[in-house]
């Protein structure tokens, strides 16, 4: 497993979220803008994973490290910061 992290612009976003889709990857792209709070980024995460349960940090803690019901074996989640 690989984890990794870029700093892409607005261009490159683009291209990236292509090459992961073309892939395979199961992507999850967070919008900063709208996502602001800690509750509301376990809120956005636990809807986008279709986790069972995500009321607070430990259950979105378990969950995000098994995540056995994405079908795809490669995961990508995109922050985006780009607020124009």
């Amino acid at each position: 497993m690989e984890n990794k992290i870029s700093f892409v612009d607005k261009v490159e976003l683009v291209s990236l979220k292509e090459r992961l889709n073309d892939l395979n990857y199961f992507v999850v792209t967070v919008p900063g803008k709208k996502v602001r709070t800690f509750r509301q980024y376990l809120n956005f995460m636990g809807k986008k994973f279709k986790m069972p349960d995500y009321a607070g940090f430990a259950a979105y803690s378990d969950w995000m490290t098994d995540l056995s019901w994405i079908p795809n074996q490669k995961i990508a989640v995109i922050i985006n910061m780009i607020f124009s």
